[in-house]
């Protein structure tokens, strides 16, 4: 065999050797993963932060669903001591009951009656000694109602009745600001419910009886009520109308004669 066949034949075994190797290097390859290079410019991982509470910033009012209560700012709500307003049906004292009528008393015959009436500058009181509490005369009145009262604890420290030329007055007259409920259960009585009132004396829970003057007042009664106030009750001898005011510490029930 010659020189040029022998180089023919090593040329055909490098061809046919060739793809097989190629291939053994291409399943080398896929094996192992390739190598990554160092980025110079890669910036380390940050690290989390902590967990912060939110900030409660105000929320637009305008926005999809209002502001979130969070987000409201001002002080805290706090309960305030207000007035109550006089009238309120919370101010009753329980349901009513009639009190018994007291022991009639003997009147005076036709001629020895004398129509006596309180004047309106007061003169009765200083023509005859009068020791007891009135309204204007040794009393004062405030002249600016403000139409609402305070509940608080108190005493009752008087009970009057005063017959003038065109109407009878009851009025009450407490230690602090007069705080009540004036009612008429029936066409017989008028009431006036005293929360958290005490009868400062026992010898105001005597009858105040009125029936011997010329007045539709038959008499006034104060009673107490369980511990929960005062109740004074007006009986009447025949149905009649009512004004009632609260003033200062009093509380006024004028009826007309």
């Amino acid at each position: 065999m010659g020189l040029k066949s022998w180089h023919k034949l090593l040329l055909i075994a490098v061809l046919v050797a060739l793809p097989a190797t190629a291939l053994a290097a291409r399943h080398k390859t896929k094996g192992k993963p390739a190598a990554q290079k160092p980025v110079l410019d890669a910036k380390p991982e940050a690290k989390p932060e902590a967990a912060t509470p939110e900030s409660k910033a105000p929320v637009d009012a305008d926005a999809d669903y209002g502001p979130s209560v969070d987000a409201q700012t001002g002080p805290a709500y706090e309960p305030t001591e207000a007035g109550t307003p006089v009238g309120d049906d919370a101010l009753r004292l329980g349901p009513f009951v009639p009190p018994p009528k007291p022991f009639p008393f003997p009147l005076l015959g036709e001629e020895r009656q004398k129509e006596v009436f309180v004047d309106r500058d007061g003169k009765l009181y200083k023509d005859r000694p009068y020791s007891g509490q009135v309204p204007d005369w040794n009393s004062e009145v405030p002249s600016n109602p403000t139409g609402r009262c305070k509940v608080e604890p108190q005493l009752l420290t008087w009970i009057g009745f005063q017959n003038t030329a065109d109407a009878s007055r009851v009025y009450v007259q407490l230690e602090h600001e007069a705080c009540g409920y004036v009612y008429r259960p029936d066409d017989a009585h008028i009431v006036i419910d005293l929360p958290q009132v005490t009868i400062a004396n026992p010898n105001m829970r005597r009858e105040i009886l009125t029936g011997a003057f010329p007045t539709e007042i038959d008499f006034i009664q104060a009673e107490d009520m369980l511990g929960r106030g005062t109740r004074i009750v007006i009986s009447l001898k025949d149905k009649r109308s009512y004004l009632s005011a609260h003033l200062g510490r009093y509380v006024f029930v004028d009826i007309p004669r």
